[in-house]
């Protein structure tokens, strides 16, 4: 049936709404803060029908990334054809006491890394906390600047005092031993507000990567299975640096095509 309004405009005055900020103040010592720990790079992408008025509501979890999120939409009907909004709207994230951690996009197994916390303090008055990096899974060391000697331990814990309006930084120094993806855990908890992020740090393995490849045939034109067994012998070099050695398979189907 043909609808005689315009499915657009309720479409355009909805997405177009006033900007809607989020405050979340966290916990203070008493109780454990919220761990942040989903940021994505982008956040909806669905695709969902509308009813007969032309309106659709969604209900979504913000991620937990602080940032301002643009959002824009478009729609297809059978009879008005393609609509697309024709003004943005904005999503604004926002904790009034955070920490942010900055990170590199990889670090080398053994060498030390200082690990920077920001902690940021959007209230009216400085803030005392208490700034916690969690090793639970031994991934790292502690280092002290001037000492030698690593700490393996389970936490490490600093104070600051962080004005009011104002971030302050706190460095960690840690030394990785575990390859792959590490998850670094980081806490600041004051007396009335408190936050805590995770997020991975890819730790890679030390030594100059060397690749090996080997070719086989498959042919399944004589036979009546269609699932083929075959062993394949891996040699690894005896200096290979341990934990390092990986394994990946791939499959071209006409080879004469390729590439």
């Amino acid at each position: 049936s043909y609808r005689s309004h315009d499915p657009w405009e309720a479409f355009d005055d909805d997405l177009n709404a006033v900007d809607t900020m989020m405050y979340n103040h966290g916990n203070g010592k008493g109780s454990k803060p919220h761990v942040r720990k989903h940021f994505p790079e982008t956040w909806i992408w669905d695709l969902a029908p509308a009813g007969n008025d032309g309106k659709l509501a969604l209900s979504k979890t913000v991620p937990d990334t602080i940032t301002s999120w643009i959002i824009s939409a478009f729609a297809m009907d059978p009879v008005n054809g393609l609509g697309i909004a024709s003004e943005t709207s904005k999503v604004t994230v926002f904790r009034p006491f955070f920490v942010k951690l900055n990170l590199p996009y990889a670090i080398i197994r053994g060498e030390s890394l200082y690990l920077e916390v920001i902690v940021f303090n959007y209230l009216k008055k400085p803030m005392k906390a208490d700034v916690t990096l969690e090793n639970k899974n031994r991934d790292f060391e502690f280092t002290v600047a001037g000492d030698k000697k690593a700490v393996s331990q389970d936490q490490m814990t600093k104070s600051v005092e962080v004005p009011a309006e104002d971030g302050i930084s706190v460095l960690f120094l840690i030394t990785p031993k575990t390859l792959g993806y590490i998850d670094l855990k980081v806490s600041a908890v004051a007396d009335v507000a408190g936050d805590a992020i995770v997020k991975k740090l890819l730790v890679k393995p030390e030594g100059t990567p060397k690749y090996f490849n080997k070719a086989l045939l498959v042919d399944l034109r004589d036979s009546n299975s269609k699932v083929i067994d075959k062993t394949v012998q891996i040699s690894i070099p005896n200096d290979a640096v341990p934990g390092s050695t990986t394994v990946t398979l791939s499959a071209i189907g006409k080879y004469i095509n390729y590439p």
